[in-house]
């Protein structure tokens, strides 16, 4: 059994398994019944004056940015925050022509269309003081009134959490401003004027101009955010400028991110600056706890739909459900989490279908690689690939990635279980649309480890809770991070001439590539000579920096991730067939967690982070090759080191041997406080030798 569990947990770090999405239809006549939904609200409603409002789901995100991203403000620190209540959002500002039905005047000052005010644009030159009459006369009108809607302006809380609709980057629909004009009118595009409402993109929650076009006035007083988690946030009690958000058509980029702050006299109006409303659901306090029973029933009936789902591979069907339930109940944690293990699935199933069909060879170079370290049958007849093909298979691989951790980022850990067989899982690895018994995940891990019994492998059982909820999102972030860095560079000269390593047919304008096969059977002489080539250009260009930025942000997210995993599970009473347990937990692996072990790893993390943030540097190992090579020289507690911060969000084209040289790094040497041998030594000695295998486990 332990045998199956360590492969398992290093096939999922190093990305070891895939799937195809299916046609066939499941049967699901002998399934368990749904879970049995209370009635919800609307999913949009619109007004008298046709304002369009969108339901929120009450939910839980981090607010605010992290360290390093471009543009961030001290005032935008990232704290937990709980929204408690479904609420509505106008899908978009209130437009000129709203405001004057309600008000009875526009008080826009731009003129457009032959002289006329524009309806569809936002209304400006409003102060907040207007704003909110607005919303009290808007209130009282007979038939909102009828209906019970009292609208108000949202909170700094509220509007960040609809903005980034479930995800954590730095833009509602991703992390590069090159997209932003897609879903954004602002200083890059929009020659200062604002648009039309709902004219752009909208956000995966249906929500318009969240970035940009003007900034939205907030019903909190401008402050300092709470510290630790807080649940519906309303800013400070009392103050002088009231906070607006979202940029405008006169700010750039950086100034219209989902985390920006601004703030503004209540008294005062601007061109700049307009607002939308909420208006607060109906019904019962969202999250309100369940009863016990109903919760244990709809976790059986998830966990028995979900395994038989994957146990057939019908990732499609899987997917179609557990989407539809979440659309009807936004709250069913239990179907959150069995999407986003389907998606997950998906992801690494497509993965696997195109490095079968490009032919990635089996060979001592594919096995040491992340993204072609898997167990698929070598294809007899593999298409050519080129090195655009091959970026193509990253970035499908990201979006899919993508895909699932925002169905993830959107999942309350604290009220989430499933039970889970992953070894029963089929694969189709090879994309031949057939399953049978020797597709299955314990079979596949046979293959690589003669050990497993196939009772030891089909009724492998997790009992997935919310710190494991956690644990996959740091390995996905590694994953996203490790995506970024490599689409950041063109390797299209490595490729090239090298390409023949990796797959078994090229397009390249050289001939040897083609015609050698890169299998290092015996370490031939060719082969030799390829792999001298491949480290000879490992130098590439640089040609999208803000993908190293985004990397950065990956692994620092990691880290929160990996934390958030701990402080759950060590918080955890049960003992449910535990993937990773605290010091009073059984190991599904056998082997003991005890809080030395615990704390150890929190401390590794820490020491992570503080690399991460250029808080400490990593030794220049010309400074202390004695170190290194067996000499008697230490590593000092401050010295010369490379600050991996900036590596990543100041990068340049990157050249392997000069890196290992010296010159390349030079940019990035600086004097402080360093992260010495003796501190890894110190940090990873309760692990006993086993660090790497615990950092696997543990992530």
């Amino acid at each position: 059994m332990r045998a199956f569990l360590l492969v398992l947990v290093f096939s999922v770090s190093t990305i070891c398994f895939g799937q195809q999405v299916p046609d066939t239809k499941l049967n699901t006549d002998n399934l368990p019944a749904a879970t049995i939904e209370p009635t919800k609200p609307e999913r949009e409603i619109t007004n008298r004056i046709g304002m369009k409002l969108v339901l929120i789901p009450a939910g839980k995100f981090t607010m605010g940015s992290p360290d390093g991203e471009a543009g961030r403000d001290v005032v935008e620190t990232q704290h937990e925050v709980t929204i408690s209540q479904d609420y509505y959002l106008g899908a978009y500002e209130v437009t000129q022509d709203q405001y004057k039905n309600v008000m009875g005047a526009n008080p826009s000052r731009v003129l457009f269309r032959d002289g006329e005010f524009d309806r569809d644009r936002p209304v400006t030159n409003v102060s907040w003081q207007d704003a909110t009459a607005f919303c009290q006369k808007l209130s009282e009108q007979a038939e909102e009134k009828k209906l019970g809607r009292v609208y108000r302006l949202p909170t700094e809380a509220e509007l960040e959490y609809a903005c980034r609709a479930g995800r954590q980057t730095v833009y509602s629909l991703g992390n590069s401003p090159e997209s932003l004009g897609l879903f954004a009118a602002y200083e890059k595009n929009s020659r200062g004027m604002t648009a039309n409402v709902a004219s752009k993109k909208p956000n995966d929650w249906g929500l318009y101009d969240l970035h940009g076009n003007v900034w939205e006035y907030c019903a909190d007083w401008d402050g300092d955010y709470q510290t630790g988690p807080v649940v519906d946030p309303t800013g400070p009690t009392e103050g002088k400028l009231r906070s607006i958000r979202g940029g405008s058509v006169n700010m750039g980029a950086q100034e219209c991110r989902a985390a920006i702050r601004c703030n503004w006299d209540p008294q005062f109006a601007s061109s700049d600056i307009g607002f939308r409303v909420v208006v607060n659901a109906p019904g019962k306090k969202a999250g309100a706890a369940m009863d016990i029973n109903s919760l244990a029933a709809v976790h059986d009936r998830h966990s028995a739909r979900l395994n038989k789902f994957l146990s057939l591979g019908q990732l499609q069907e899987s997917a179609a459900h557990f989407q539809d339930v979440v659309a009807q109940s936004p709250q069913d944690q239990q179907a959150r989490l069995a999407l986003a293990i389907t998606k997950f699935s998906a992801a690494l199933e497509q993965l696997a279908q195109s490095n079968y069909r490009y032919g990635v060879l089996g060979n001592r170079i594919t096995q040491r690689l992340p993204l072609a370290r898997l167990p698929i049958p070598s294809n007899p007849d593999p298409q050519i690939a080129s090195y655009e093909e091959a970026r193509s298979i990253v970035q499908d691989f990201q979006t899919n990635l993508q895909a699932t951790i925002e169905v993830l980022n959107a999942i309350d850990s604290s009220a989430v279980k499933l039970k889970l067989f992953p070894g029963r899982i089929r694969l189709d690895l090879d994309g031949n649309g057939k399953r049978d018994e020797t597709e299955t995940l314990w079979q596949i891990f046979r293959n690589v480890n003669n050990g497993i019994r196939e009772d030891q492998g089909r009724d492998f059982e997790i009992g997935w809770d919310g710190g494991d909820v956690h644990w996959l999102k740091g390995y996905i972030h590694v994953l996203l991070g490790l995506c970024d860095m490599l689409l950041a560079y063109d390797e299209t000269e490595l490729f090239e001439h090298c390409g023949h390593l990796v797959f078994d047919r090229i397009k390249s304008p050289f001939l040897v590539p083609q015609e050698a096969v890169g299998n290092f059977a015996n370490f031939e002489l060719g082969s030799i000579s390829d792999l001298i080539a491949a480290v000879h250009l490992l130098r590439f260009k640089l040609n999208d920096p803000a993908r190293m930025a985004a990397a950065h942000q990956h692994f620092l997210q990691m880290v929160s991730e990996s934390r958030k995993s701990w402080e759950l599970i060590l918080a955890e009473t049960d003992n449910d067939h535990e993937w990773l347990p605290n010091s009073k937990q059984t190991s599904l692996i056998g082997i003991p967690v005890g809080d030395e072990v615990i704390a150890g790893w929190n401390d590794v993390i820490d020491e992570i982070e503080a690399i991460l943030l250029g808080k400490k540097l990593i030794p220049f190992w010309r400074d202390y090759a004695g170190t290194f090579f067996g000499g008697q020289r230490e590593v000092p507690a401050t010295g010369r080191g490379f600050n991996l911060k900036k590596f990543f969000l100041e990068p340049n084209d990157f050249d392997f041997l000069l890196a290992l040289q010296g010159t390349a790094v030079e940019p990035y040497l600086e004097q402080g406080e360093l992260s010495t041998p003796d501190s890894w030594n110190r940090l990873t000695g309760v692990f006993q030798g086993q660090f790497f295998g615990f950092a696997i486990w543990f992530n």
